[in-house]
């Protein structure tokens, strides 16, 4: 049997060396040693190439201006950097680069992050790009002492610079702000952006889903829970000459996080209508300390144990299903007595447990035996190292284009720079001159 030549060229790449045998090629597999000496073919072929900042700066060296450049965007079509001017507050913008190979960049576009906000610090920034490449979301949180009472989050979620322009015009950029709650948990992108066109986040007592990309999702959920709302906004622009309603059915005790709707220059206005043209946005939302209080009470009652309070919780994100099933775990420390018993003992559990985000409906799938803990007791470390476990033992892997690719300006607070940005697709990276031995 005759072999092709992609095939001998494969088997040479695997072993090294081709030789001919009984009519055909036919690969000799080699020794370690012998292959240490010899060079793979198609390795030697590829060569890795980098680029000076320097020599693909704009005309306007504007790239030089206070910008922090983050990386490459998924297609490695524009490079992201980012602004912060500090005058009363600290104002943030995004900026998109195209990139071109050895071609100067062309700045190409760029928007305003979290707009109406006071911000006082610098900002710890994730900019991560959806698995469709539709929408860019940017978070970003305040470092503090571990201490505060709450720490200030602020997100801006808006069209992807790789959508055509005119398709990025028919979608708003849509700006909030929540205040996450001790012990902190992390924002992390591949959980928070597992739902198309949705941001899931914890924000340390509650779940909360933002549908930005609201069409399709909105119409597939059907109720609420006790322990679960369900909030849907229309969002219209006041220069249309659009009919406007004198209010909406949202009070803001129902609204967890208020959102500021924007297109371009224009604010748009909040309506109780639907009408052509609008912009819809949904948030569901599950109150863990209502649900944890109904839970603990049928359980322990159960076991023959009364519940008197919780002392302390940590909730962390373990899976996010396509489905709009989260899985989430919480270790909570609870003060408890026997019936025959009025001391109140100190005790932990861990409860792993999932939440409908289209029923409103959340179902505890394990709860662990009570130990009886000293107190002061924390709740972090535990918890953490189990959802971590969990996630490890879950995850499926996943290609780079169904995955978020994340950006972060992490070095930043390091005081170290990036000495190069390295191509997602080619072999290349751009080098910074100061960094080049």
């Amino acid at each position: 049997m005759e072999r092709s030549f992609a095939h001998v060229l494969e088997r040479r790449e695997v072993s090294g060396r081709c030789r001919a045998g009984k009519g055909c090629l036919t690969a000799c597999l080699q020794t370690e040693q012998y292959a240490a000496r010899n060079n793979s073919l198609l390795a030697s072929m590829v060569t890795f190439t980098t680029i000076d900042l320097d020599n693909i700066l704009d005309a306007e060296r504007v790239l030089m201006d206070g910008h922090i450049i983050l990386g490459f965007t998924r297609n490695g079509q524009h490079l992201i950097s980012y602004q912060c001017h500090v005058d009363v507050a600290h104002v943030y913008s995004l900026h998109w680069w195209r990139f071109d190979l050895r071609s100067p960049l062309h700045h190409v576009h760029s928007e305003e992050l979290f707009h109406g906000e006071k911000i006082e610090h610098d900002l710890h920034l994730i900019i991560s790009q959806t698995p469709d490449d539709g929408f860019v979301v940017v978070f970003g949180s305040a470092l503090g002492r571990l201490d505060e009472d709450c720490r200030p989050c602020y997100v801006t979620v808006l069209p992807s610079c790789n959508v055509e322009s005119t398709t990025r015009r028919k979608h708003c950029t849509l700006h909030f702000k929540f205040e996450l709650l001790p012990p902190y948990p992390p924002f992390s992108p591949s959980l928070s952006l597992s739902l198309a066109g949705c941001v899931v986040l914890n924000t340390g007592d509650s779940l909360v889903v933002l549908c930005y990309d609201a069409s399709e999702t909105c119409q597939r959920i059907q109720s609420a829970s006790a322990s679960s709302t369900h909030t849907h906004q229309l969002f219209v622009d006041p220069s249309e000459n659009i009919s406007m309603s004198p209010g909406h059915s949202i009070s803001p005790s129902q609204l967890l996080l208020p959102l500021e709707v924007c297109c371009g220059d224009r604010h748009w206005v909040l309506t109780s209508r639907k009408q052509k043209g609008c912009t819809e946005v949904c948030q569901s939302t599950l109150d863990i300390e209502h649900w944890l209080s109904d839970l603990l009470h049928s359980e322990l009652t159960k076991r023959g144990v009364l519940f008197n309070s919780v002392n302390d919780y940590d909730m962390q994100l373990i899976e996010v299903a396509s489905d709009g099933h989260i899985v989430f775990g919480v270790t909570v420390v609870l003060e408890a007595c026997k019936p025959s018993s009025c001391i109140a003992e100190c005790l932990t559990t861990l409860i792993i447990a999932v939440w409908n985000t289209y029923t409103g409906l959340a179902e505890c799938i394990e709860f662990e035996e009570l130990k009886q803990v000293c107190p002061p007791h924390r709740t972090r470390s535990s918890t953490s190292s189990i959802t971590l476990e969990l996630r490890k033992m879950w995850h499926t892997p996943m290609s780079m284009w169904s995955s978020v690719r994340a950006l972060s300006n992490h070095t930043v607070f390091t005081g170290k720079s990036l000495h190069s940005i390295s191509h997602p697709l080619l072999p290349l990276a751009v080098v910074f001159r100061a960094h080049q031995t």
